[in-house]
């Protein structure tokens, strides 16, 4: 995977447990293939470690969603581990382990541009912002006897240093609950328009469903590349 050198990374895997589980995402230590393997770490030249494997301007930051952000400091090969741990019912039953591969350069091309936007939720209204991991978890309110109200998220990305024909962005949908519905306006532009609607049911209270968007530029030779990630929390409201 290509970044680039002082622009802010977000980096998304699409860790989601299709049984319900709770998932710890945490930076580990990766593992040596040579004796002991797979249960030996590799060894760290200093400074770096597990938790700090490659130069960044701001650490490697971990949701428990599964969204990595971090501003590489330098150009440099660099592979960054991470565990992931499957929780039911309070009890550990079972963890994987993964790598990723950076080849991090020095770009002149711009990161593509971040979603602002508001949802529907009533009586607090969220603006979003992805500037702001504060607005990235919101709540979507059921009532014990209506079921739950239309949920909509309406995001706006545009580029405003490089408008069309000379960036185009492309924004895909990559990951919504059960039963959302997206739309999408405008990819090929510098002004894209998405729309992501969902009617959550007492069945959904508990539960934390992620929305994962995915944007693109058209920059030359490294396309700049970003994902953002909001978590849902589905409430049960009382009646008056």
């Amino acid at each position: 995977m290509f970044n680039c050198v002082n622009q802010p990374m977000l980096l998304n895997l699409g860790v989601v447990d299709p049984d319900g589980d709770s998932l710890v995402i945490e930076l580990t230590n990766c593992r040596s293939s040579g004796t002991g393997a797979p249960n030996t770490s590799v060894t760290y030249n200093a400074p770096y470690s597990g938790t700090s494997p490659f130069p960044t301007l701001s650490g490697i930051l971990t949701q428990s969603n599964g969204l990595f952000s971090y501003i590489p400091a330098q150009a440099i090969r660099a592979v960054f581990c991470y565990r992931v741990r499957e929780f039911r019912n309070g009890v550990q039953i079972g963890e994987t382990f993964q790598d990723v591969y950076l080849i991090i350069q020095n770009c002149s091309n711009p990161a593509p541009p971040g979603a602002v936007g508001s949802t529907n939720v009533q009586p607090n209204p969220v603006q979003y912002n992805e500037t702001n991991p504060n607005t990235l978890t919101f709540q979507a309110p059921v009532c014990p006897l209506g079921g739950g109200q239309p949920l909509c998220m309406n995001l706006q990305y545009r580029d405003t240093v490089n408008p069309s024909p000379a960036n185009q962005l492309q924004v895909n949908v990559v990951q919504v609950p059960p039963g959302a519905t997206t739309t999408v306006i405008g990819n090929g532009t510098n002004n894209v328009q998405v729309q992501i609607c969902w009617t959550p049911t007492l069945a959904n209270v508990g539960q934390n469903y992620n929305v994962v968007v995915s944007v693109s530029n058209n920059a030359c030779p490294i396309q700049g590349r970003a994902e953002a990630t909001t978590t849902s929390c589905t409430m049960p409201v009382e009646a008056l």
